[in-house]
């Protein structure tokens, strides 16, 4: 007999799953704590357990890393070390997680050690190749403040310039502008020459060029012949030799081979203090007063405060010369009794209470 006949049919599926998405790997909550004059620490957080980096320098391409801590975990802090004093650093985050890697935008912190302990309201950096030299400029928006040229053959090696505002009153406090002389501006400046984040540079092969530029409300009662900058040496103000003043442009620029602070002094021919009165407080809240009084000339202002009569804080100076003023004090604790008093300076720098 024949055998039947049979029909297979056979119907194959092929089906491809998807891979899971990846999970995103988050930096949150970058804080820099315990800041000296020589580290710093770093801390963050981020939703997966992850390793442990910082990327770090002295202007925006921040080129070191530290050692990747490969401990897993979603709390993070590194210690940066072998820092210089006063000086502005840049830092990323970085951690990683299997292959996922995230990196926080750039950030910045400034090691303490400035001159009078003062703070740095503002600074710029430029990396500048040792063969070809270059400029840094640190202004304000009227186009006032520094300017540093830097000649070809500066050093061996490219360095990472950098210039501070200090604040001035703070600086003043601690290193007096020399016997007879007054400070022009609102600022100090310190100047910075680095090869790497460890490691400043005192004095230039070859001279640099630094340029302070003023208007004509701050030489108010000063001999504008007598302008010059002066550096820092560690114990008192040198004046600068060599300097050029522009009174058309507004500018002193002087030639210097080492870095410090420098200040624009010149020889007032006023040397009476302005004159406070009608001084008060307002606009009183649970945190903030706003204290306000009147000069008997131009004059800038900020306000010493406090729970006693040794006041212990002060505001920010408000560097713009008027007749009427006004500053607002805040943080304050709610029912607390504050102590204050007005403070003022003249375009000569002199100074009343």
């Amino acid at each position: 007999a024949s055998p039947p006949n049979i029909s297979l049919l056979s119907n194959i599926v092929s089906v491809t799953t998807a891979n899971p998405p990846l999970a995103s790997l988050t930096i949150s909550n970058i804080s820099v704590s315990n800041i000296n004059s020589s580290s710093a620490v770093i801390n963050w957080n981020t939703n997966l357990d992850a390793t442990t980096q910082t990327k770090y320098g002295t202007y925006d391409a921040v080129s070191y890393s530290t050692l990747e801590n490969t401990t897993l975990s979603k709390t993070h802090a590194i210690s940066l070390s072998n820092l210089v004093s006063c000086t502005s650093y840049r830092f990323q985050a970085r951690s990683r997680a299997g292959t996922i890697e995230s990196l926080s935008p750039i950030q910045k912190f400034i090691t303490n050690g400035c001159l009078g302990s003062a703070s740095i309201t503002k600074d710029a950096a430029a990396l500048m190749n040792f063969s070809s030299g270059g400029q840094l400029s640190l202004l304000d928006a009227t186009g006032k403040g520094v300017k540093l040229a830097v000649p070809p053959a500066f050093l061996t090696q490219n360095a990472v310039f950098q210039a501070m505002q200090l604040e001035k009153t703070v600086v003043l406090s601690g290193a007096p502008a020399p016997t007879g002389k007054a400070s022009i501006g609102g600022y100090i400046y310190e100047l910075k020459a680095l090869t790497s984040p460890s490691t400043s540079i005192t004095s230039l092969s070859n001279p640099a060029t630094i340029t302070i530029s003023y208007d004509s409300s701050e030489i108010a009662g000063i001999s504008e012949s007598s302008l010059s900058i002066y550096h820092w040496n560690g114990a008192g103000w040198a004046e600068l030799s060599g300097c050029v003043r522009d009174t058309i442009a507004k500018t002193v620029a002087c030639p210097t081979s080492s870095f410090s602070p420098f200040a624009l002094f010149g020889t007032p021919s006023d040397t009476t203090a302005p004159v406070i009165s009608s001084v008060s407080s307002g606009s009183i809240t649970s945190s903030s007063a706003v204290i306000t009084w009147t000069t008997n000339e131009l004059a800038d202002a900020y306000v010493e405060y406090g729970p006693a009569l040794s006041y212990g804080s002060q505001t920010p100076r408000a560097t713009d010369f008027v007749a009427s003023h006004s500053i607002t004090i805040s943080g304050l604790s709610p029912s607390a009794t504050y102590h204050y008093r007005a403070r003022a300076s003249d375009p000569a720098g002199n100074f009343s209470m």
